[in-house]
């Protein structure tokens, strides 16, 4: 018994210290990309100094020993309160009454590896909505293509389609589109972006905007991706346009609120919506939770939301976010 009591002290003060070590870390974002990239994983700090704190409380009798890993498992907690914290208290501009002609809008990657696309298809059309944006979507729409149309009879898509898998679908006609692409060969640190004006339910316009950037590890290529999504965007930001995607970034990461300030005045509406994996890649089987919130959804001033949620699990890693909108 005294050996594993040992084996738990032990993992206890690892987890504590790798809780502390990596939310000081963290704390320092602003300094350097790579420690940016790490708040990406700020729950996962949290809760590894959880299981550090646990595991003391299980094998470490009461004295000082234990308040020196709990101390230090509280560093790592709070450090990723002070990350987490701001995000999940933001107050957003919700619809204050229910609107009569409210826009439905769809972000979904649906994964080059997905393995259900019968299933993700359903999916789609039982979510009902005005657009839909698609990313990592060229192979997924080669099999859903005609099945979609039925239902979203409009399409933007990248040409030629493989070279950024981005995708626009709409009940409405297209009044306008564009693009902007990689070169070829595709190198790091290239944006690609597709967008269409079309009209909402209440027959106005409005632009939609997908795009799908890299990881952030390693950060120099995400963070060009960056600085020409934000100057991309300029000419297209007006009180009605929204962007969405899969921007491979959490809501308490430097770089993706450098891109809140850089796409003012819209306003991120995804705040805490964890959406990544839905399934697990390689094994292809349902996560427990989805641990990552990567995928975003920002929209001018003139919206205001009514709901952000999450579609039902499908064949992708990630769950679609869906969002209910109201001008």
């Amino acid at each position: 018994m005294r050996f594993w009591r040992i084996v738990l002290a032990a993992s206890a003060l690892e987890a504590a210290a790798l809780s502390a070590v990596l939310g000081l870390l963290q704390l320092a974002s602003g300094f350097n990309g790579w420690f940016d990239a790490l708040t990406n994983f700020a729950p996962l700090t949290g809760l590894v100094g959880v299981l550090g704190a646990v595991l003391a409380i299980a094998s470490l009798p009461r004295g000082r020993q234990r308040h020196i890993v709990l101390a230090v498992a509280g560093i790592g907690l709070l450090s990723t309160a002070v990350r987490m914290g701001p995000e999940v208290f933001r107050p957003l501009p919700h619809a204050r009454t229910a609107s009569i002609h409210p826009l439905h809008m769809l972000t979904f990657n649906v994964w080059n590896e997905n393995f259900d696309i019968p299933g993700t298809v359903k999916a789609i059309k039982d979510a009902d909505v005005d657009v839909v944006d698609l990313q990592e979507a060229s192979e997924f729409m080669k099999q859903a293509k005609d099945s979609l149309l039925q239902r979203y009879p409009y399409l933007v898509q990248c040409k030629p389609y493989w070279i950024c898998q981005d995708v626009i679908l709409s009940k409405r006609p297209v009044l306008a589109s564009g693009a902007i692409l990689p070169s070829l060969p595709p190198k790091d640190g290239e944006l690609n972006l597709i967008w269409m004006k079309t009209t909402g339910p209440d027959q106005r316009p409005f632009t939609i905007v997908t795009t799908h950037l890299a990881w952030p590890i390693p950060p120099g290529p995400q963070r060009e991706e960056r600085r020409k999504l934000i100057a991309a965007m300029q000419p297209l930001i007006g009180p009605d346009t929204i962007l969405a995607g899969d921007f491979n970034l959490t809501p308490w990461s430097g770089a993706l609120r450098e891109l809140d300030r850089g796409l003012t005045p819209m306003v991120r509406r995804t705040h805490g919506l964890f959406s990544w994996p839905a399934n697990i890649p390689r094994i292809r089987k349902p996560s427990p939770l989805p641990v990552l919130p990567i995928d975003q959804i920002f929209a001018g001033p003139a919206w205001v939301d009514s709901t952000v949620k999450r579609l039902p699990r499908a064949g992708s890693d990630h769950y679609g976010v869906l969002a209910t909108l109201t001008r």
